[in-house]
């Protein structure tokens, strides 16, 4: 039932990537941008069609999204999670006594959210097995 509930939460998490992206293109203007190499540059405007970035260049033209008093970068990778865990009502780390495989789920699908949120695009999960 585990498994199912984490394939679930996977379909889940790969229609809503898909759901999100864009068939226009979309133009940031950062300014200052962490290129994930090392690289440093301030001003740009980040090009994204189909969900890639095309571009990114100093002018100061069009935009969609306006971020120059913010700073973009990369998303960042955690390569140790546990996805499906949280503390119960007790305080305890781990599930509630009788939850179910849905409720498990749910926790799972607001944990991914949330780093999601965060800034974390990629991640590793470990099984938390409860036996």
């Amino acid at each position: 039932m585990k498994r199912i509930c984490g394939s679930l939460l996977l379909r889940y998490l790969l229609v809503a990537s898909g759901a999100m992206a864009q068939d226009d293109p979309v133009s940031i203007r950062a300014g200052v941008l962490l290129d994930g190499v090392g690289g440093v540059r301030e001003n740009v405007t980040i090009s994204i069609e189909d969900s890639r970035i095309v571009g990114i260049d100093g002018s100061p033209g069009p935009y969609t999204y306006d971020f120059s008093d913010n700073t973009v970068l990369p998303g960042m990778i955690d390569n140790h999670v546990h996805i499906g865990a949280h503390f119960n009502s007790q305080g305890r780390y781990g599930p509630e006594p009788g939850q179910t495989p849905e409720q498990s789920l749910l926790y799972a699908a607001e944990n991914a959210y949330v780093t999601l949120m965060a800034g974390f695009t990629t991640v590793q999960g470990v099984v938390y097995r409860n036996h």
